[in-house]
């Protein structure tokens, strides 16, 4: 609730010329007519407030004075209150784009001090914030920390675009809100991986080394070679094939059985 000042002005409010006084030792009585609930009337002071949370609108109330010494002699005025919104803004932040990972990852905060505002200052979400931030809306994939404004992709989230809708309302007025909508766009890390040339070699009763099974011209992560194994950029898996063939998978390492006869034998890896 906030003072909307005084029903009575020294100027306007008088008995024969001197300021009307309301109150027991006033000379003159004081009475609520009519008015919007939202203004209230202290008839021994003449004090108007404005209620909690009125909404923005012109709001009256009409008093009556009467001279106290006799009730007969009254007059009435009408007093005038009106209430605008702070400004409110919410708007949304050009899509993020992010790399997806097995690990969550920040997508950025909601709140921009050059979308997000409230009378002009940046909106401050929290406890002893000027807003009060809550999630609308959106995505599972897409954490929203209402607290901070902190927007969290999940890990392991797969390609494609998540939405996440958040309303700010004003802390002093939670009926004066605005909402926007971030966009987080998930991409992978291009990633290759191709056939070499037919391997051909003479059958032995030996083990054969058989080459690698990474080449740094097919097999690419985002352009670069694809290098497994500890400290790697790559996880090498084996993915079926001829039993006759082994993959070492920490190195990408080939190898065919001693003994294997003559024939074609394959691989298939991830």
């Amino acid at each position: 609730a906030q003072s909307a000042g005084n029903a009575l002005d020294p100027s306007n409010d008088t008995l024969n010329g001197a300021a009307a006084l309301p109150g027991a030792s006033g000379n003159v009585v004081l009475t609520r007519v009519s008015g919007d609930a939202e203004l209230a009337l202290d008839t021994e002071t003449g004090a108007i407030t404005l209620a909690a949370g009125a909404a923005a609108g012109t709001y009256t109330v009409t008093y009556r004075i009467c001279e106290r010494t006799n009730g007969d002699n009254c007059a009435e005025a009408t007093e005038t209150v009106t209430v605008t919104d702070t400004a409110l803004a919410a708007g949304p932040e050009p899509v993020r784009a992010l790399i997806g990972t097995d690990a969550a990852q920040s997508a950025g905060n909601a709140l921009d001090p050059s979308n997000d505002t409230l009378n002009g200052a940046a909106a401050v979400p929290g406890a002893g914030g000027t807003v009060v931030l809550t999630r609308v809306s959106g995505d599972a994939e897409l954490a929203l920390d209402t607290e901070t404004g902190a927007i969290t992709l999940a890990a392991g989230a797969p390609e494609g675009t998540y939405t996440v809708t958040y309303r700010i309302c004003e802390a002093a007025n939670t009926d004066h809100c605005a909402e926007a909508t971030e966009t987080v766009t998930v991409t992978f890390t291009p990633i290759a991986a191709g056939p070499e040339p037919v391997r051909s070699f003479t059958a032995t009763i030996d083990p054969i080394v058989a080459g690698n099974a990474l080449d740094p011209s097919n097999d690419t992560l985002d352009g670069f070679a694809a290098v497994p194994g500890f400290g790697g950029n790559v996880v090498l898996t084996l993915g079926g094939g001829s039993p006759e063939v082994s993959l070492n998978v920490a190195t990408g390492e080939l190898g065919v059985a001693a003994g294997t006869p003559p024939g074609t034998y394959v691989l298939d890896y991830n």
